[in-house]
């Protein structure tokens, strides 16, 4: 760690409005290798100023242990994905606590500072605290702050401490290295205030690890194989699109993350924006990525039903990374292949990533790149036919494990026989845990509204379910179950007729004689 050979007040950088941030472009002009960073406007000096504003009440407050436990309870929530906590929701939750007396002077002068931003009219300015690496690192003993420069290519600003008897002091220079070395209170403004609820909880989850980068393609183990296993999206098992079908934006990895937000500004924000090839404008998703995470990420994320009468054959994926401040501006896109040109408005902070066409005739094994933007999609469902009323005959059947001599492809061959034995039968292997799976991939959407399950006679299986996958919900339902069963068959009628593409029967018990084994003699699935 470097420490600066002298402290220096904090008064120097609160000469005039705005000089705050000027002072602070020039300090960062001074580290080696920095690149020159442009002059800010009158908008940004002062916002900078107002964040400055902030910094001083919030360290004198950080003293009291109570006060510093909220900001860290409150930034653990992760409420928008990242490690961060607004200003107005601290306030509130801390006097409904009754941490602090609203009319302390200190408190006052930080909730007046908070109100500052409320003024200003050329977009939603909501300030908070950042904790970058939040849980990574050690907490410290005395809160260090900073405050974010409006400039991203900012890659250093002064970091702050409260010095007993001194007030407010500078002691260290922060840059990207520090903040992983040790905590830092980063006051910048909220970049994702507009998302929906359902776009905070997108965000959230993929605020987990990201499954390691795998050099080439994904190919057809991630696209088909893997989303079975894990019962993520189960993707059309040909890697073929049906019409209609739904379509999935699955896996995201940005290039270089790092070029598109500053150190001190938290995740990168995305936003897709898909056109058909006719200009038809489709689905806008709003999704969150660490700013140094240059891993897969997965996304499973239902787009929209892609109706080729309606988007045509293809679509331009339009990638970027969004501020939602400053003043607007037009965005203009031009559609290959004659299909016109698309504009609508945008921010001037907002950053283009790029774009790529996705062909309905892709296979989902194709993997898409802007440069800076890589992504898998794949299609659930959609038109199509099997040539059976029994969906089952033709699907494609995987199990957890299967006993030797015995194989799934039994269950699906038409023969209704409940006779034991490999010949009829898939049962599960010697030792396999419970509860086993039985996954049918209808190849298409499919609407059912009765279930037969055939077992062995001699030893019916007593316990199970069967699931379908309802791809609107994105999550798997129970279409029929038992607990007590001792009939070679049954047969479930369903009140209200299921829409799936699979189907999984999940088994829980064999008979009372032999309750470790499994045993199914045919499935049939009736439209």
């Amino acid at each position: 760690m470097t420490v600066l050979p002298q402290r220096r007040p904090f008064i120097l950088y609160r000469l005039v409005a705005g000089a705050a941030s000027l002072v602070l472009m020039a300090l960062a002009a001074l580290g080696p290798g920095l690149p020159a960073a442009a002059a800010p406007t009158t908008a940004n000096a002062s916002v900078e100023s107002m964040l400055f504003d902030l910094m001083e009440p919030t360290i004198r407050l950080s003293r009291d242990d109570a006060v510093r436990n909220l900001v860290y309870e409150m930034v653990a929530e992760q409420f928008d994905g990242d490690t961060n906590v607004l200003y107005e929701s601290f306030l509130a939750r801390a006097e409904a606590r009754g941490l602090t007396d609203p009319a302390e002077p200190q408190w006052q002068v930080l909730r007046t500072a908070v109100g500052q931003f409320a003024t200003l009219t050329d977009g939603t300015y909501k300030p908070q605290i950042y904790l970058p690496n939040f849980g990574s690192v050690a907490r410290s003993a005395t809160v260090s702050m900073g405050v974010a420069p409006m400039d991203e290519s900012v890659l250093e600003v002064p970091g702050f401490q409260w010095i007993t008897g001194g007030g407010l002091s500078e002691w260290i220079m922060i840059d990207e290295a520090q903040m992983e070395a040790q905590e830092f209170w980063i006051v910048s403004l909220n970049e994702r205030v507009g998302m929906t609820a359902t776009e905070i909880e997108a965000s959230k989850a993929l605020a987990a690890s990201a499954p390691a980068r795998t050099p080439g393609p994904m190919a057809t183990a991630r696209s088909t194989a893997r989303s079975m296993e894990t019962m993520d999206t189960p993707c059309n098992p040909s890697l073929q699109r049906n019409n209609r079908g739904w379509e999935y934006l699955e896996w995201v990895l940005i290039e270089n993350p790092r070029d598109f937000e500053g150190p001190f500004q938290g995740k990168l924000d995305m936003r897709l924006t898909v056109l058909g090839a006719n200009g038809a404008k489709g689905p806008v998703y709003n999704f969150g990525i660490g700013r140094t995470n240059s891993n897969w990420n997965g996304i499973h994320k239902l787009l929209t039903t892609w109706d080729t009468a309606v988007y045509g054959q293809f679509w331009a994926y339009i990638w970027f990374e969004i501020d939602d401040r400053g003043g607007s501006t037009s965005y203009s896109y031009t559609i290959p292949n004659g299909g016109g040109t698309v504009t609508w408005n945008m921010t001037e902070k907002d950053k283009d990533m790029g774009s790529n066409i996705v062909q309905f005739t892709d296979l989902f094994n194709t993997e898409y790149t802007t440069g800076e933007v890589t992504s898998y999609v794949c299609g659930v469902g959609g038109d199509g036919g099997t040539g059976f009323t029994n969906w089952a005959r033709s699907s494609i059947v995987t199990a957890d494990s299967t006993y030797g001599g015995y194989s799934t492809a039994k269950t699906i061959d038409g023969s209704t026989s409940t006779d034991l034995g490999g010949a009829h039968s898939w049962a599960n292997a010697r030792n396999a845990p419970l509860a086993q799976k039985v996954t049918y991939d209808l190849g298409v959407m499919r609407t059912i509204n009765q279930i037969a399950l055939y077992t062995t006679a001699s030893y019916p299986m007593k316990s199970f379910r069967v699931l379908w996958w309802d791809a609107n919900l994105g999550f798997w339902r129970v279409a029929a179950e038992t607990t007590t069963n001792t009939a070679p068959s049954v047969i479930f009628n369903l009140t209200t007729p299921i829409s799936t593409r699979v189907v999984i029967v999940e088994c829980n018990r064999g008979p009372d004689h032999q309750p470790g084994y499994v045993r199914i003699n045919e499935l049939e699935l009736y439209g």
